[in-house]
């Protein structure tokens, strides 16, 4: 009877159906998941928040190289503005 009630005790800790207080005691497959899944999803909120981050740099990059050319044009149309003058 110990036997079958020691075992129906770890069958329930590793479907995590136990309170947190024996999580400690017989590790937990779905604990080790959750850990995981944790783990997971902050990697995954870092590259998203880098990805973002690359669009608004690359968006000011091309803001940037859109205002040079621009200043170029206009500044090819000045010289040739003084060199027919």
């Amino acid at each position: 009877m110990w036997i079958s009630l020691l075992f129906a005790g770890i069958a329930l800790e590793r479907l995590g159906l136990t309170s947190d207080y024996l999580t400690s005691v017989v590790p937990s497959e779905v604990g080790g998941l959750k850990k995981q899944n944790t783990e997971f999803q902050d990697n995954q909120r870092k590259v998203m928040d880098e990805n973002q981050r690359l669009k608004g740099l690359i968006g000011r990059e091309q803001a940037c190289q859109d205002a040079l050319n621009i200043c170029q044009g206009e500044k090819k149309k000045l010289e040739d503005q003084a060199k027919s003058s």
